[in-house]
């Protein structure tokens, strides 16, 4: 931090939040001061906006203050008033000091938030990023207080007159945090009376090992996920033979939206059967047979058109997929191209409209080379085709029967052959 950053200051009318304004003016760094009245008090928090508003005065910087309807918040969100509170604030300091051209937000935490923060993470189960708790520094928050404990700031603002507010609701046990405060870290330091010193030198070598921690998860992330097509891939194998490799597995899966206890169920079923499907809010994720197959909700089929109809003069076909169409005479006819991305049909053995749909549990044709059919399931198994793959799967079909499995296989009743005079080819693009 320079005296050319511009400090957007969160003041809540506490003793921690005073002192740190308290400090910023000692400084040459620009800053102003930011409050939020969250309408849960009446009159009491009324009369913290009014004693910020006169400390921004008594110190000649900017004013800032925005009333929220804190509790329409926790009816719509379904959210519990304190992360109501956080989130609100949080995204409305971060806009202001946008539109107001401040670099940073800084806020007032200190070494006993980190410590009822440790606390509340590991009685509610976290990583290692909980244990850690907060950092100086995130994301445009700093957070200057964070070394110092509740007993330091009290003893700064006696020794410069400080006035502050007093929050009522710091008092009550209502809530975890404040449980914490008032009977676990007293005895704490009941129990060890160097227990703040000793906590900050632990929560600085936990920060160390997150750090390591990550390098590595990142490191065994570029190995073992893999792009393919519209999908990440995680081969299956190689996650096993990892130590560990739920904690991996969770890590790699994070990003997705996948929280722990879902990335708990997919490591159960790691040997199980394929075919097992998993969501995230923004994500699916497959079991397969050698893979866990990952893709964004958008790419998943169920937003396409069942089926399209498609008339005798028809020459484009752009959704869902893209094919062109061609009427060929006999005597026209080129070298046949083999690719399976090209139907050769006979023109004369089709009945209009034809019908491209996907394909369904049940379906069955004659590949082209046999003589009875199959099932289209068993077919698109024998080709080792993945759940995601096989859902892109469609087939052209004439009078309800499969004329051709786009892209895999016509079906040998519709090839063509020497009695053939009319051929409709299909080019798959």
């Amino acid at each position: 931090m320079t005296p050319r950053n511009r400090i957007l200051v969160a003041v809540s009318g506490g003793i921690d939040s005073v002192v740190l304004c308290h400090l910023f003016s000692r400084t040459r760094v620009h800053f102003a001061l930011a409050h939020c009245n969250f309408n849960l008090r009446g009159a009491e928090s009324d009369g913290d906006e009014l004693f910020v508003k006169n400390l921004a005065q008594e110190l000649d910087v900017p004013f800032f203050v925005k009333h929220f309807d804190t509790l329409e918040v926790v009816d719509r969100e379904g959210i519990s008033v304190q992360m109501a509170a956080r989130d609100i604030r949080y995204e409305w300091f971060r806009q202001l000091a946008h539109e107001e051209g401040y670099d940073k937000i800084a806020i007032a935490h200190n070494l006993n938030d980190q410590m009822e923060t440790f606390f509340i993470n590991l009685f509610r189960g976290t990583g290692i990023s909980g244990l850690r708790a907060m950092l100086p520094e995130t994301d445009g928050i700093i957070r200057p207080l964070l070394s110092f404990s509740r007993d330091d700031i009290e003893e700064y603002a006696k020794e410069n007159g400080l006035a502050h507010r007093e929050d009522s609701s710091n008092a009550s046990d209502k809530y975890l945090r404040n449980r914490i405060r008032h009977h676990l870290i007293p005895l704490l330091k009941e129990l060890q009376p160097s227990f703040n010193p000793i906590f900050h030198e632990n929560l600085s070598r936990i920060t160390d090992v997150e750090t390591i921690y990550h390098k590595q998860i990142e490191r065994q992330r570029d190995l073992l996920v893999k792009k393919y097509d519209n999908c990440d891939l995680i081969h299956i194998h190689e996650l096993m033979n990892l130590e560990a490799h739920n904690t991996y597995l969770y890590e790699f899966l994070k990003p997705y939206g996948f929280n722990e206890s879902t990335s708990g169920q997919i490591t159960s079923v790691l040997n199980d059967i394929p075919g097992k499907v998993f969501y995230s809010p923004t994500h699916r994720l497959i079991k397969d047979r050698d893979v866990l197959i990952i893709e964004p909700l958008s790419n998943v089929p169920s937003t396409i058109p069942e089926e399209i109809f498609l008339d005798p003069d028809v020459v484009n076909l752009t959704t869902p997929i893209s094919l062109t169409f061609t009427k060929i005479e006999r005597k026209e006819l080129p070298i046949i191209d083999p690719s399976s991305h090209i139907a050769w049909l006979d023109q004369k053995l089709l009945k209009f409209p034809l019908c491209l749909r996907r394909y369904k549990i049940g379906d069955r044709f004659r590949p082209l080379g046999m003589t009875g059919t199959r099932k289209l399931s068993d077919f698109l198994t024998n080709l080792k085709l993945s759940i995601p793959d096989k859902e892109k799967v469609w087939v052209l079909t004439s009078n309800d029967e499969i004329v051709w499995v786009v892209g895999y296989r016509i079906d040998d009743r519709f090839k063509v052959t020497p009695q053939t005079q009319e051929i409709l080819k299909i080019l798959r693009y």
